[in-house]
């Protein structure tokens, strides 16, 4: 993070919603003075929630980490993550597939057809949250 009037700006605006969020949750700022949090389980997240009124939450499976990604934005311009929660949202259903999928095998480096289990949510609502 460099110090700007917009770094500045930002950290000030985020640090109001600190008070709110509940005691014990991991939290960082990112690079351009937004907000990150950490959540465990789809309680913690539904806590996290409640302390953005009126924001509206995107959610997101991240594949690489096997976790859920929330993504809001404030009225007054914050942008607030909250990722790490393994749980999937409780309106979801988790479906585990095995599909064929070209990677790269290390034996020459080169690319092969190879069988990959990858876990997928359909969720009724698409990516937008509701509680």
């Amino acid at each position: 993070m460099t110090v700007n009037e917009n770094t500045i700006e930002k950290l000030t605006k985020s640090l109001r919603y600190l008070k709110n969020i509940p005691s014990g949750t991991y939290f960082c700022f990112n690079y351009a003075g937004d907000l990150s949090l950490e959540a465990d389980t789809q309680e913690d997240v539904k806590a996290i929630r409640r302390s953005f009124r009126g924001v509206v939450w995107k959610k997101h499976f991240q594949e690489w980490s096997n976790s859920w990604q929330y993504k809001g934005r404030t009225r007054n311009g914050v942008e607030v993550v909250i990722t790490g929660c393994k749980e999937g949202p409780p309106a979801c259903k988790m479906v585990e597939e095995t599909v064929m999928e070209e990677r790269s095998v290390p034996t020459g480096y080169t690319k092969q057809m190879v069988e990959v289990k990858k876990v997928r949510y359909i969720c009724p609502d698409g990516d937008k949250v509701r509680d």
